[in-house]
């Protein structure tokens, strides 16, 4: 799969925010460099946006064998360059806010 078919699955983050649609609670995906537009390789990571904050993405992270139920990060987001991540939708967003309801009661972002 390359990256024109890969885009074309989701929507590209930089699309996304130049239509002002890019907020906290996003539903993306993460691709190192080095997967190569490679959506099953190993190092790929399914997550969504904490914050954005002049030009800067910080995503929570779901553990691996447990998308949509158990964050990787929760005391902190990770900072994500723009162009290894497109908006996806893989998840129920009810499990995105539960994780964000969760995240702020239990105080991780203090």
């Amino acid at each position: 799969m390359n990256e024109q078919e890969l885009k074309e699955m989701g929507q590209s983050i930089i699309d996304f925010n130049k239509n002002e649609g890019l907020k906290v609670g996003t539903q993306i995906l993460h691709m190192p460099p080095h997967v190569k537009y490679n959506r099953y390789h190993p190092d790929v990571e399914y997550g969504f946006v904490a914050s954005v904050q002049d030009g800067a993405l910080h995503c929570h992270f779901w553990r691996k064998d447990r998308v949509g139920g158990e964050l990787r990060t929760k005391a902190n987001a990770e900072l994500v360059p723009l162009d290894s991540i497109l908006a996806w939708h893989l998840v129920r967003q009810e499990f995105v806010d539960r994780a964000m309801k969760e995240i702020e009661e239990k105080s991780y972002k203090k």
